[in-house]
């Protein structure tokens, strides 16, 4: 069967030409083999290929890609534990004399 495939190359690393070149070869071969394939660079992000989602996707898909992108992008830390805060195991200590001990 035909398959829908999203190739993601780019990015700002200093190899972003050759991911894009490797990107470029990977949906030849897979447009080959009679799947749909679209190459997005990760710099450019979804918009810049907004003509070719348009012949793969429809508008509903398209959205709900673009908002799962925007949120898998986001990279959250946990919050810094001092000496002194209460220990995250909830034992009611404070983090140095529980599991922050070395």
């Amino acid at each position: 069967t035909d398959l829908d495939i999203i190739v993601l190359a780019g990015g700002l690393s200093p190899e972003r030409q050759v991911s894009l070149v490797s990107g470029q070869g990977i949906c030849r071969a897979l447009r080959g083999l009679g799947h749909r394939a679209v190459l997005v660079d990760m710099f450019l992000g979804l918009e810049a290929w907004e003509g070719e989602w348009k012949d793969i996707f429809d508008e509903e898909t398209r959205k709900a890609l673009y908002k799962e992108q925007k949120v898998s992008g986001t990279v959250v830390k946990d919050a810094k534990i001092y000496p002194n805060d209460p220990c995250p195991c909830g034992s009611g200590k404070k983090y140095k004399k529980c599991c922050g001990k070395k």
